[in-house]
């Protein structure tokens, strides 16, 4: 079973906030000690969990840092769409709120194709 982490100390600057959403787009079953593996793996320095989860509150992150854990994760270091706005609120809802979500957008989408959009 995935574990999402929950933050109970808002992110200090936006980087923080960026780090939280590459680990959540990394992968359910990701958590931030294999995220510091990686890292010192990569040569970046020496990390722990303790270290990446600083990162996630009000740690300042490094270009190199952030570098590092974009081609880890895959996750994009600079906004790409305005939708990126979307997918953040969207992964914060709980799975069940997910699902209604996914429901709606199906309606929608067989809505604009029947009207031929």
């Amino acid at each position: 079973m995935s574990r999402t982490p929950k933050y109970e100390t808002p992110p200090a600057h936006p980087m923080n906030q960026w780090v939280r959403d590459a680990l959540a787009a990394w992968g359910p079953d990701r958590t931030m000690t294999d995220l510091a593996d990686s890292l010192t793996k990569m040569g970046v320095g020496t990390y722990d969990r303790s270290k990446v989860q600083k990162m996630t509150v009000k740690r300042k992150v490094s270009k190199a840092e952030a570098e590092a854990i974009s081609t880890i994760t895959g996750f994009a270091l600079t906004p790409q769409t305005e939708g990126a706005d979307l997918l953040r609120k969207y992964q914060s809802l709980r799975p069940d709120q997910r699902a209604a979500v996914a429901r709606l957008m199906d309606v929608m989408l067989a809505e604009g194709k029947a009207s031929g959009q």
